[in-house]
């Protein structure tokens, strides 16, 4: 496993490219300060030079190995970055939250979806509802506006669902 490169961003500096060994000296040499950032470059964070050595204390989190199924311990600021499970499978540190804002996506455009089958179901009734007072022999047509505009409606806002939230 190649170890990521990291970034760090001093105040009034521009980012720049460094090894973890370089931040590791340079807080303990005190080159690095505490305002400083830094990100690995699989992430899109920042947080602070002292958590990344251990300095100051970081949130863990718990996860499970997509391959052996057991828990598998890491740091909350490692979120992206790759690790190695303890039997030898290699994988990314899951990020919990954009998990479930994906998860929350899905369900959405599923729930729009079901929607639109809805609005098509009741904008049919209408149109058939229509055509069956001509044929009754009314001899024009009875348009019944509440199915026929609600399915529409509901047809275009889960339309609009299933399209937004992808």
């Amino acid at each position: 496993m190649i170890p990521p490169r990291y970034f760090i961003k001093e105040f009034g500096k521009p980012e720049s490219p460094i090894v973890l060994t370089g931040i590791q000296d340079g807080v303990e040499k005190g080159w690095i300060d505490a305002k400083s950032l830094v990100r690995s470059e699989y992430q899109d964070f920042w947080y602070s030079p002292l958590e990344l050595v251990g300095k100051e204390p970081t949130p863990g989190m718990r996860f499970a190995c997509p391959q052996c199924k057991k828990m598998t311990l890491s740091r909350k600021i490692d979120m992206g970055n790759p690790i190695r499970c303890a039997c030898g499978h290699e994988m990314t540190v899951p990020d919990p939250a954009r998990r479930q804002a994906s998860e929350m996506a899905r369900t959405a455009a599923l729930a729009g979806k079901g929607r639109m089958k809805f609005g098509i179901i009741v904008m049919v009734f209408g149109i058939v509802s229509s055509v069956a007072s001509y044929m009754a022999g009314y001899h024009h047509f009875m348009l019944v506006y509440g199915p026929i505009g609600a399915g529409a409606v509901l047809t275009y806002s889960g339309w609009q669902m299933s399209r937004s939230r992808k």
